[in-house]
């Protein structure tokens, strides 16, 4: 199959289930890892803006980049082999990554590739809906 025509077609459902939960700002994210070469392939597709509005209680003063928290979510799931979100025993989060749910690993579904569904700019659990909704698109696309 066409990497090309898979990717947007998972993308699109990932907005899709973006535009269902009335998410404004965000980006979504689906990142392939080729398993012989190691080598990482990455479509991003923002909705709205990248940034969020600060969160002060949460210790965002600054505002959100939701590209950059897609990928440290993608960054944990890469180094640990599980979905964001999830506790590695023994294990702390290192610097680059999150401990917020929202990139979700699908393993051998395409060749030789793992793919990594991630999305940042609504709430952690719409976050994981969103992603769930790549790896179903892609799913019903191989």
């Amino acid at each position: 199959m066409n990497r090309d025509i898979l990717f947007q077609g998972v993308i699109e459902a990932m907005l899709a289930k973006a535009n269902d939960l009335s998410i404004e700002n965000g980006v979504a994210v689906i990142l392939t890892q080729d398993t012989e070469t190691g080598q990482y392939h990455m479509l991003a597709q923002p909705v709205g803006s990248i940034e969020g509005a600060p969160i002060p209680d949460k210790g965002f003063e600054a505002g959100l980049n939701y590209l950059g928290g897609a990928l440290m979510k993608f960054a944990f799931s890469a180094a640990t082999n599980v979905n964001s979100g999830k506790v590695v025993e023994g294990r702390d989060i290192k610097w680059g990554e999150t401990e917020f749910g929202g990139c979700i690993i699908c393993f051998g579904t395409v060749e030789n590739l793992v793919f990594f569904f991630s999305f940042s700019g609504g709430t952690v659990p719409q976050d994981v809906e969103i992603a769930l909704a790549g790896e179903i698109a892609l799913s019903r696309l191989v």
